[in-house]
């Protein structure tokens, strides 16, 4: 066996940013390929449903804010 070969298995190979354009805009992951960073988009979407608002949620929670008050004592 030579001792002068790296090892292989589970050592990732690192990139230089230069090498990864494909950047997420939710994190700073960046990607060498597009589908990759596709892939990584729709996990993001997929995680993320539950908790990114929709455009009528300031509206809805004005209103909630204002019913909250009114069920307050006087």
């Amino acid at each position: 066996m030579n001792n002068n070969t790296p090892p292989t298995g589970n050592r990732r190979q690192q990139y230089t940013l230069a090498e990864l354009p494909f950047v997420c805009e939710f994190c700073p992951a960046r990607y060498k390929t597009k589908p990759g960073l596709q892939y990584h988009l729709a996990k993001h979407k997929e995680t993320n449903t539950d908790y990114r608002p929709s455009p009528t949620t300031p509206s809805t929670a004005d209103s909630g804010g204002s019913s909250s008050s009114s069920n307050a004592p006087p």
